[in-house]
């Protein structure tokens, strides 16, 4: 997993939100998602680099399910 990765820690994602917790993953989506162009804009893309998009589209998509079950706001796309 990379160091942007999330935890599979049930706390991360709690059953009952507050305010602070559906902001703190909305920002941790956006932090997701310019890390992820950041790698689209390569030429080429190591291995590692490889495992750590399919890794952060797979806690984007984590994060927007969780947000969109809580009614919390989707995530914006950067």
């Amino acid at each position: 997993m990379s160091k942007n990765s999330l935890s599979n820690d049930a706390s991360q994602f709690p059953h009952v939100p507050d305010a602070y917790h559906v902001e703190k993953m909305r920002f941790q989506h956006q932090n997701l998602e310019k890390r992820l162009q950041d790698l689209s804009r390569r030429a080429t893309l190591t291995p590692h680099e490889e495992e750590e998009m399919k890794d952060i589209k797979h806690q984007k998509l984590q994060i927007k399910d969780w947000l969109t079950q809580v009614g919390g706001k989707e995530p914006e796309e950067a």
